[in-house]
């Protein structure tokens, strides 16, 4: 039995279903963050984690793109095309997130102004009054208020 065990044609290991041959049957398996079990990928996949090919984002992100705008294509800046974008959102669908976009990127590029500082404190300046002025308004205390309306009417 002992040379039945080494070699694997041999044996009398029975292959069938859930029971895979010997040589396949404990392959190490990826484990991701969170625990559960990933399958590898095979070797052509394009979107594998091992995947070497660095993309050029600048170049990607500069390249004009194709946009249909009133049935017809045109080219737009990338950026120009995801404003646009944008602001249909935030108008035909009301996105907030949508609208906060816009905003942050207008205020980044110094499209809005913004206003200046509220001053609190400081000094209050009241106008000089005339010994004139001080003594009409010594006057009005006293009168009443059609009395104070004659005085107004005559001049000083």
């Amino acid at each position: 039995m002992s040379d039945n065990s080494k070699d694997p044609k041999k044996s009398v290991y029975d292959v069938g279903y859930g029971k895979p041959p010997k040589e396949h049957q404990f392959k190490p398996k990826v484990r991701s963050l969170n625990g559960n079990v990933v399958k590898k990928k095979a070797k052509g996949c394009r979107s594998g984690a091992g995947k070497t090919d660095k993309v050029n984002l600048a170049a990607l992100l500069s390249q004009p793109v194709r946009v249909r705008k009133h049935e017809q294509v045109h080219k737009m800046h990338p950026f120009e095309a995801m404003l646009r974008k944008q602001v249909e959102q935030a108008v035909k669908q009301r996105s907030h997130s949508a609208t906060k976009n816009i905003f942050d990127y207008a205020i980044a590029y110094d499209l809005v102004a913004t206003p200046p500082a509220v001053r609190s404190g400081g000094v209050f300046i009241v106008p000089m009054a005339t010994d004139e002025d001080f003594e009409f308004w010594l006057n009005y205390r006293d009168k009443s208020d059609a009395e104070f309306k004659a005085m107004l009417r005559k001049p000083r």
